[in-house]
């Protein structure tokens, strides 16, 4: 007991011990409140949070906002003209302003926009501090819900990753002046944006590698945004039109570079793609939330992705809608709902004579019979050499379809199936799956179960 009590009392602080750079880099982790607090353990923490050129501050942390108030602009003003690196400002608290329509001498708005101002002033001041990565997320749940974002902002030369949103206005900017220098990555969520910000918001971005934009349109008017980035690499967009919205909202993006596409829009947002032979890889989810309302808007599919390598496509992007040929596709993901499987399996593989990997996923099972023509695609005949099956549950008309693929596919190597929702039917299915007849003699059929 003895030396157990003294082996506790001579424990050495590692932690403490560790070189001043270290210990930087792990409070450079925490949000700022929590590394502010470590000052108080002991002599060798003193003020260390000081060097952190990482701030992060969330009003939901404080108790009262006139504390996180106090707080953020005691932190900028100790740190003095240190250089921040990465800036975190998350302003997501309830604040009632419409509560009475005086407060002391202030109105409701002023008192609102006093401390607006007060958020530009923090945003002002990490620019003026060389800021590299920006992430803002302003969002007072007031009825007035629009944060101009500083000017500033704008034509900050050090700036290289901006996340902003969801409530956001743009005023008067000057005309003729480089925007957004060195930004390399742009993160975008909105919500109802007007036509005007979002038109100054994506000008030209000259060393932009990395767009991405979600969020719901809607409510205030028709939206057309231009978007020109000659170095964009990989571009995100989810986007949902209000239900109570019948404006068409048109994006025109000029990427000659870009070689990732990650769209899922809503029928009533035109896209248009300018990206002559770059694209490789393209995930494509076109949602018709109108169209028993409005059956005469078409889904398409936008122009610029058929020269990819890998394609996602979900059945409601493309059904009864013709789809363009795609040369040089080598992998294909279908995500099947509550639609004919067969015939859009069919129909589908027609466009792509050069498939090598298909991936197949059920998220629904189709109450209709199933179609299988009497046609094979040319794919399924030459080319096909694997096949992977998702969310395979075992019914009918997914094993029709499965013996179609094994009995066309001459050159298939591997067909692997989903066990997940098998359960005790696994047995069973593999014992019929033995029995089937197979276009090549050297494909394998696995189960496996998928996370």
């Amino acid at each position: 007991m003895d030396s157990m009590s003294e082996s506790q009392g001579t424990t050495e602080d590692r932690l403490s011990a560790l070189p001043d750079e270290v210990l930087c880099h792990i409070l450079s982790f925490l949000p700022t409140k929590f590394a502010v607090m470590t000052t108080v353990l002991s002599k060798r923490w003193k003020n260390k949070w000081t060097a952190v050129s990482n701030l992060d501050f969330m009003d939901e942390a404080f108790h009262r906002d006139v504390e996180f108030k106090r707080f953020v602009s005691w932190v900028l003003d100790f740190r003095g003209l240190s250089n921040i690196q990465k800036f975190k400002l998350e302003c997501s608290r309830y604040y009632n302003f419409q509560r009475s329509p005086y407060i002391g001498m202030f109105t409701v708005d002023h008192r609102r926009d006093k401390y607006l101002s007060l958020i530009r002033r923090w945003i002002r001041t990490a620019i003026g501090r060389n800021v590299i990565e920006l992430d803002l997320y302003i969002e007072l749940f007031s009825e007035r819900n629009d944060f101009v974002l500083p000017k500033s902002l704008f034509v900050c030369k050090t700036l290289e990753v901006l996340k902003i949103g969801p409530n956001f206005i743009i005023s008067d900017l000057p005309q003729s002046v480089n925007f957004f220098p060195s930004l390399k990555f742009l993160d975008v969520s909105v919500h109802h944006p007007d036509n005007g910000s979002m038109q100054k918001l994506f000008p030209h971005f000259p060393l932009l590698e990395d767009l991405a934009i979600d969020g719901i349109l809607g409510q205030k008017e028709d939206l057309k945004v231009n978007i020109s980035a000659p170095k964009l690499k990989t571009l995100r967009i989810y986007l949902q039109v209000d239900r109570c919205d019948y404006h068409e909202h048109n994006f025109h993006i000029k990427a000659p570079n870009l070689e990732n596409l990650d769209l899922m829009q809503d029928n009533f947002i035109n896209f248009t793609l300018e990206t002559p032979n770059s694209l490789v890889k393209a995930e494509v989810d076109v949602r018709g939330r109108y169209a028993k309302e409005t059956p005469d808007h078409a889904i398409a599919l936008p122009e610029g992705i058929s020269n990819v390598k890998y394609l996602s496509l979900r059945d409601n992007t493309f059904e009864g809608c013709p789809l363009p040929t795609f040369n040089n596709l080598n992998h294909l993901k279908l995500c099947l709902c509550d639609c004919n499987y067969g015939r859009l399996l069919t129909e589908s593989l027609k466009s792509f004579p050069n498939l090598e990997h298909l991936d197949i996923e059920y998220r629904s099972l189709s109450r209709e019979e199933l179609y299988l023509p009497e046609f094979v695609p040319f794919c399924l005949l030459s080319r096909l050499k694997t096949i992977s099956i998702r969310g395979f549950e075992g019914h009918q008309v997914e094993m029709e379809a499965a013996k179609y693929l094994l009995k066309n596919g001459r050159l298939l190597k591997k067909m692997t199936i989903d066990t997940y929702y098998l359960h005790n039917k696994m047995e069973v299915l593999y014992k019929e799956f033995l029995m089937l007849q197979r276009g090549s003699l050297n494909c394998q059929v696995e189960f496996v179960k998928m996370k």
